[in-house]
């Protein structure tokens, strides 16, 4: 006989809430379920890498010649190591692939979500447990993030077991590690957590935070020697540091937001985003100021105002992409539902009110997300991948085009990529001595290079320009 335990109400309950997020994270208006979100660079960076690592044997890089990586790998790391190490296993087992990388995806939506769900249950209770995890999985940027293979999802996963080991446990050296785990896994979202912590737990300790925020300071720094020797093949060599320190002084292609104030300010500010975030901190600072917290509970509320006010710096020195603010949403979120039940005393009312921003959520995710798609993100790639294996001696140079120099075998391809900024990664493929040049060239534009009238054009329809080496 079935156990009659196993169908209680809080076990139903629980089932229930992950199938609607597992329902909510294969879904795609294109139809297609590779076709959103939309493939871009930053996830291609990570397929790179873990290819490179697979096919090359070395460390995560970019191929830049057959077989060849890049030594330069900090350059080309929007993704931190643990998850590029994580889907380069996964790709060993499974092959190197877009479907591949979103199934792995949904598996750390989806072990985020049941991590959630367990440590809000620790700080809090059940019913906050419940409800933050159902308005953090019903947020329409959890899956636009989360769905492709970039670190914000599993940075947010060791940043949530981080702080549950150091608040509650008190385990401060194994939690700093976590914590610099979930900081190299999306350098630009994460790296503010460890001021954070720091700044909190002083706030909070005083003169007894010191001897914690030391054994937290050092499982970080453990985890930023792994990064660092990964990322630099000669870990002393100034001339690869200082590179990398001028990139990260100049690493994007647009304007910041501090440049273009107060103009960003006011668009930011009239965002409907922005209002409804807005909202939903007011409130939790309003019952911050109003009930007392606990110790653990003050160490969680000051951490994650401090992450935020540091993350907006972070976001006003970019051009204003939303995703650097995807963290500081999903922890405003996870803690609105213990702010309103000291705010509310009734329960009736604070359940209507979750309800209704679940719904509202749900709704907006659904039908009103501006989450972009794209059909056939890997049909390019097909029909490269086919031209090769009919040609097994031959060879593609990519210009400027890594989601699809991504899906391309290490050993067949040559690849120029610009970064960010002023910085590029490996060697025009038109460069090579007339003997070394590839069999075909695959750009996004028309190409302006002396040694291009070695190729004839390809008629292929579509967004396509490529060129065959002339015989």
């Amino acid at each position: 006989m079935i156990d009659s335990a196993f169908f209680n109400k809080d076990r139903l309950f629980f089932l229930g809430m992950m199938t609607l997020i597992f329902g909510l994270s294969i879904w795609s208006p294109s139809g297609h379920f590779t076709g959103t979100p939309k493939y871009w660079w930053d996830e291609s960076f990570t397929i790179e890498n873990a290819r490179t690592l697979l096919e090359t044997g070395g460390r995560p890089d970019f191929t830049v010649a057959p077989n060849t990586p890049s030594m330069m790998p900090a350059l080309v790391h929007a993704n931190g190591f643990p998850l590029v190490l994580s889907t380069a296993a996964f790709f060993s087992i499974f092959d190197v692939g877009l479907t591949q990388a979103r199934v792995f995806m949904i598996l750390w939506i989806l072990a985020t979500s049941i991590s959630l769900f367990f440590i809000l249950k620790s700080f809090f209770d059940k019913q906050a447990a419940y409800a933050g995890t159902l308005l953090v999985t019903t947020f329409a940027s959890f899956y636009a993030n989360g769905r492709t293979l970039t670190g914000d999802i599993p940075g947010f996963f060791f940043l949530l077991w981080g702080l549950w080991l150091i608040i509650e446990k008190k385990y401060y050296l194994f939690g700093g590690v976590i914590l610099g785990l979930a900081a190299v896994t999306k350098i630009s979202v994460f790296h503010m957590i460890l001021p954070a912590i720091g700044i909190a737990i002083l706030i909070i300790k005083k003169a007894d935070g010191i001897k914690p925020l030391l054994k937290i300071a050092t499982g970080s720094i453990l985890v930023g020697i792994i990064w660092w020797l990964l990322m630099f093949p000669h870990p002393l060599n100034i001339s690869e540091i200082s590179e990398t320190l001028s990139f990260f002084k100049e690493p994007y292609h647009k304007a910041s937001m501090i440049d273009r104030l107060p103009n960003s300010l006011v668009e930011f500010t009239l965002s409907s985003t922005a209002i409804y975030f807005a909202i939903l901190a007011s409130l939790i600072i309003y019952s911050i100021k109003k009930y007392s917290l606990s110790d653990k509970e003050k160490i969680l509320f000051v951490f994650s105002g401090i992450y935020i006010l540091l993350q907006f710096y972070v976001f006003f020195k970019s051009p204003g992409w939303n995703r650097y603010l995807i963290v500081s949403e999903l922890l405003i979120l996870m803690l609105l539902y213990p702010s309103l039940t000291r705010i509310i005393k009734n329960k009736r009312i604070i359940s209507i009110s979750v309800t209704f921003l679940l719904s509202m959520q749900i709704v907006q995710y659904l039908y009103f997300s501006n989450i972009f798609s794209l059909e056939s993100p890997t049909r390019n790639a097909y029909a490269i991948n086919n031209l090769l294996e009919r040609e097994p001696d031959s060879t593609i140079g990519f210009i400027n085009n890594p989601m699809d120099a991504a899906l391309v075998a290490s050993s067949r391809k040559y690849q120029t990529v610009h970064v960010g900024g002023k910085t590029f990664i490996g060697k025009n493929p038109l460069d090579y001595s007339e003997s070394e040049l590839p069999t075909y060239i695959f750009a996004g534009k028309e190409i302006d290079h002396p040694n291009i009238f070695l190729y004839e054009y390809l008629e292929i329809t579509g967004e396509i320009n490529m060129w065959k080496r002339k015989n």
